[in-house]
């Protein structure tokens, strides 16, 4: 085999190395990223305003998802498959402190609209969550309320009554 022969195919051989090399580790640093990623379920249950319990805006039951990045130190309201599709802050919330246990998150909205921040409330174990918005943005008559939301390990889970009439 002539010497420019043998060149080009061990210059074949680095490229196919190369090329491999480089989609491995393309994959691993993209799996990597959403492995920092956590998302979460939590079903609506119900609704408070003036500190009296309302049936509220929403259907008991809904599944709301929030995503974690950054070691929880950014959430965004997602899809079942983590896909934020807000923009300019909106539905997502950056972690501003804790406070007797309750964990604090503020939206990042910066659209003119926005005069108002909403706020989540965590417990400590991300069990329970309790979301202020402040401009309820398909019922103004329920402005201002807070919704009570619950994680739920399986959001697929049928509920079923305690008991049957």
């Amino acid at each position: 085999m002539p010497v420019m022969e043998k060149d080009i195919l061990n210059i074949n051989i680095k490229y196919c190395i190369m090329k491999k090399l480089f989609f491995l580790l393309s994959f691993l640093l993209l799996s990597f990223s959403v492995s920092f990623a956590q998302t979460r379920a939590y079903k609506y249950l119900y609704a408070v305003k003036d500190d009296v319990k309302i049936s509220g805006p929403i259907s008991k039951g809904n599944i709301y998802y929030f995503t974690f990045t950054n070691n929880k130190s950014m959430c965004y309201l997602t899809n079942k498959d983590g896909v934020y599709s807000g923009g300019y802050g909106i539905n997502s919330y950056k972690f501003v402190g804790e406070k007797d246990g309750v964990l604090i998150y503020m939206e990042q909205d910066r659209t003119f609209l926005a005069d108002k921040q909403d706020m989540l409330y965590f417990s400590s174990d991300y069990k329970r969550l309790n979301a202020q918005w402040k401009v309820f943005r398909y019922d103004p008559v329920n402005a201002g309320c807070t919704l009570v939301l619950e994680y739920v390990a399986d959001p697929n889970s049928v509920d079923v009554p305690s008991q049957l009439y």
